[in-house]
């Protein structure tokens, strides 16, 4: 088998950097083909960069309240 000749697809997925959740599988997106759709489907699943950290909504939302309950 020549492994030059193999078809190898690729795909993109973003994370959430504090829980680990993926757009691919836990807001069911499936893998993009691009990175551009990657990062347009996680904008509209609420995805966001955080302080350098890519956060998925719920993150964000647990973000939010305690910044709240602080002030």
């Amino acid at each position: 088998m020549s492994i030059g000749q193999m078809k190898v697809d690729k795909y993109y997925d973003i994370g959430c950097e504090e829980c680990g959740s993926h757009l691919s599988t836990d807001f069911s997106r499936g893998m993009a083909p691009s990175r551009i759709i990657a990062v347009k489907w996680a904008l509209q699943e609420k995805f966001n960069v955080v302080d350098g950290k890519t956060l998925c909504p719920h993150c964000i939302r647990k973000l939010v309240e305690k910044n709240n309950a602080v002030l």
